[in-house]
């Protein structure tokens, strides 16, 4: 079998037609479930930070906040892998007969080449072993150093070194696991998808309520998020059955890993570096503020960060859904579907997300008050101002999605260059004795600089989309999710 020429075979029954996995559908239901799910995770997650503002100390909120820091940087040493194996079991299940390392498979079919199927779910298993192997290495000894630097800065945090091993060794049992969501976001399981996210999530939270009313400290939280993360992996595992079940029984040839990854590395490494500076650029600024301002005054922007990320997630729900469906025009060159759907994703996201906001500047200060919060969010001015550069963020994130469809990474630069920009900015900031508003003004401005208005105009060029015709292109793709297959 090879990546190259992997043969279809004769019977019918063993290679399943491309309509057979990816089906045209309408996909209003998908968003609702999208919507809904997204809304119970975030909700989940907004229930869970006026929860923990109360129910914690401020600086054991902040280690809490540092463990998610943490986790985010964990998936960077996955680097690009998830998104490129989905794209590529699109790729496949849409018909594609070869993988190339660059831009559309040009060779295509109408059945499912399971030879190449079963050689690309060998080759991710594969990757995702060893990239756990890393993040053990890595949360080991850079973890538990900067977890023990900045419990210096706060005395008297219970369980710090037991909620931490069980926190690291959750992250690196996700990694080895990850394989599975691949598979099913390639799959254009997007339902399935966001109903695996919810359950676990849900789970979570229940855990985590129940749990801190009875013992509230950082082992409590953690110990949730281990048993949802147990949760979410067995029923990936029973959504991936879907496709993995076409290739029962078969084995991959030696050297096809090998064959596969010299056709989806070069773009998984490009998307991992656009990873890591997104990481810098939003991320890692937490990690200095916390230690320059300390634990319990970097509370208030943890509070104010993990809303603005969650109100970021669910305003992109339309172009997550419809991440598998854009790869699939592009495989089958349907410009006008890519047009349309991108122009209402962007006004779906822009929507909702300035809904979100306002709704937490009016009412988010009063809710943590009502409920008699020990960490309140921070001053108007730094609400509005985060406002504005998430909401810009959003924007140049679903153009960038939609350019990766192509399987070609042209921002990979310039998204790495801000990321280090802004992480050296930060520090300055720090060194310099700067508050909050100057570490948030430095993220926004540079970013604003190339990235921010880039990417949206290489999109529309792409798609010759006008500016004029954007509300028009919007009601239409409004008009295909809710009303055609597709």
């Amino acid at each position: 079998m090879s990546s190259e020429t992997g043969p279809l075979p004769d019977v019918a029954d063993e290679a399943p037609a491309v309509g057979e996995t990816l089906k045209k559908k309408r996909r209003h239901v998908d968003l609702l479930f999208g919507v809904v799910g997204l809304f119970l995770q975030v909700g989940t997650g907004l229930i869970m930070l006026p929860l923990t503002a109360t129910m914690l100390a401020p600086a054991e909120l902040t280690f809490w906040t540092v463990f998610l820091s943490i986790q985010a940087m964990s998936y960077l040493i996955e680097f690009g892998f998830t998104p490129s194996f989905a794209r590529n079991f699109t790729y496949v299940l849409g018909g594609a007969n070869r993988l190339v390392a660059e831009g559309v498979p040009p060779e295509k079919t109408g059945a499912v080449n399971r030879d190449l199927l079963c050689e690309l779910l060998s080759a991710s298993r594969t990757v995702y072993m060893l990239l756990s192997l890393v993040v053990a290495v890595v949360l080991a000894i850079g973890g538990s150093i900067y977890v023990d630097a900045l419990a210096r800065t706060a005395e008297g945090v219970p369980f710090i070194w037991e909620s931490w091993a069980l926190f690291a060794g959750t992250l690196v049992f996700h990694t080895y696991m990850n394989w599975q969501a691949g598979v099913v976001m390639g799959a254009d399981r997007m339902r399935e998808y966001y109903q695996i996210v919810t359950v676990a999530r849900l789970v979570q939270v229940a855990l985590s309520v129940v749990g801190l009313l009875i013992k509230p400290d950082l082992l409590t939280l953690t110990a949730a998020y281990a048993v949802s993360a147990l949760v979410m992996r067995v029923h990936y595992q029973i959504v991936a059955r879907n496709v993995t079940k076409l290739v029962d029984g078969m084995k991959s040839e030696p050297g096809a890993t090998r064959r596969i990854l010299s056709s989806i590395a070069p773009n998984a490494v490009k998307i991992g570096w656009v990873t890591i500076g997104g990481y810098l650029t939003s991320r890692f600024s937490f990690l200095v503020i916390s230690l320059s301002l300390g634990a319990a005054m970097a509370a208030e922007y943890a509070v104010a960060q993990q809303a603005f990320f969650a109100l970021a997630a669910i305003s992109q729900v339309a172009g997550h859904l419809n991440n598998a469906r854009m790869t699939a025009a592009r495989l089958h060159s349907e410009k006008p579907v890519m047009r349309e759907i991108y122009a209402f994703t962007v006004l779906f996201a822009g929507a909702v997300f300035l809904s979100g906001a306002l709704g937490m500047m009016l009412f988010g200060e009063w809710l943590l008050e009502v409920i008699g919060s020990q960490t309140l969010l921070p001053p108007l001015l730094i609400l509005a101002t985060m406002t504005v550069i998430f909401l810009l963020d959003v924007h140049a994130n679903i153009a960038m999605g939609l350019i990766a469809t192509s399987n070609s990474i042209p921002y990979m630069r310039a998204v790495l260059m801000t990321g280090v920009l802004v992480a050296g900015g930060t520090i300055i900031v720090a060194l310099t004795g700067g508050g909050l508003l100057q570490f948030i003004l430095v993220q926004g401005a540079i970013q604003l600089a190339y990235n921010f208005w880039r990417w949206p105009m290489y999109v529309c060029d792409e798609l010759g989309l006008k500016l004029g015709a954007f509300a028009g292109a919007a009601v239409s793709g409004a008009r295909r999710m809710l009303f055609d297959r597709m």
